[in-house]
């Protein structure tokens, strides 16, 4: 496993063999049953389906590989909470135009939040399961980066800064599929229970404390303010993927 680092604020980290081939084939043949068009937040419980995003998605229910890989993420973002993994798939023309992942409050976002008792989307983890021939790179615009969708590599970074703002760096877009299909994982991890969170501070809004920053493995290991490991020992390997330990990740750091 090797962990580059593709910017350093906003967090932006690029990890290899996030997931095994076998979890990535997991994933795709428990999701190929139930794709639906993919929809976004909106004032409808459902979601609505925008011209934006034209993909096909599936949540996938609770076994002990989405938990391993759950497990994974939450090490990394030193969160209490992580949704349901959705699988996203993308055929030729597809695409997700740029968006942010957290809820701007302000914006519609409340009732996002409150499925999750105000929980918001304070970091994500975006994994490519299986790539297409061509096209279906992951954009950022505001950073000027464009990754390649490569099976079992996860793109890790942090949609809110420290005083709880939304960070609008983290725009970011699934470019149109050219030839192939692209099989991607979304896990959103939620952070502090009834946190309020917006675009720009308000003098209204007191913003949540930023996490203490434990001197921990985890913190060795990323190079960056994750806190402290989830779960168990640290050193111990997360999620039972071999080489995915924080000693591992602390060996592997590569910044370009």
């Amino acid at each position: 496993m090797r962990v580059v680092r593709l910017s350093t604020d906003p967090e932006l980290l690029l990890l290899r063999d996030f997931v095994s081939e076998d979890e990535a084939r997991v994933l795709i043949e428990a999701a190929d049953a139930h794709f639906k068009r993919s929809v976004t937040v909106c004032s409808d419980p459902q979601g609505c389906a925008i011209e934006d995003r034209t993909s096909s998605s599936a949540a996938i229910p609770a076994s002990e590989i989405t938990e391993a890989i759950q497990t994974r993420g939450k090490l990394l973002a030193n969160t209490p909470v992580a949704e349901e993994i959705q699988v996203v798939r993308y055929g030729p023309g597809q695409e997700f135009k740029p968006h942010l992942d957290a809820f701007d409050v302000s914006g519609g976002g409340m009732q996002a939040l409150a499925q999750y008792e105000g929980r918001q989307r304070e970091a994500t983890v975006l994994i490519y399961l299986s790539g297409p021939e061509a096209g279906g790179e992951t954009v950022f615009p505001e950073l000027g980066l464009r990754i390649k969708p490569v099976p079992r590599t996860a793109l890790f970074w942090r949609n809110v800064r420290h005083d709880g703002s939304i960070d609008p760096r983290t725009l970011h877009g699934g470019a149109p599929v050219q030839r192939g299909v692209k099989y991607a994982a979304n896990l959103w991890l939620r952070g502090a229970q009834d946190a309020i969170y917006t675009y720009a501070r308000s003098e209204n809004v007191t913003p949540p404390e930023p996490p203490p920053k434990v001197e921990s493995a985890a913190i060795i290991a990323l190079g960056v303010g994750v806190g402290a490991a989830v779960g168990g020992p640290l050193g111990a390997v997360v999620g039972g993927v071999a080489g995915w330990t924080v000693d591992a990740i602390r060996r592997r750091l590569i910044t370009p």
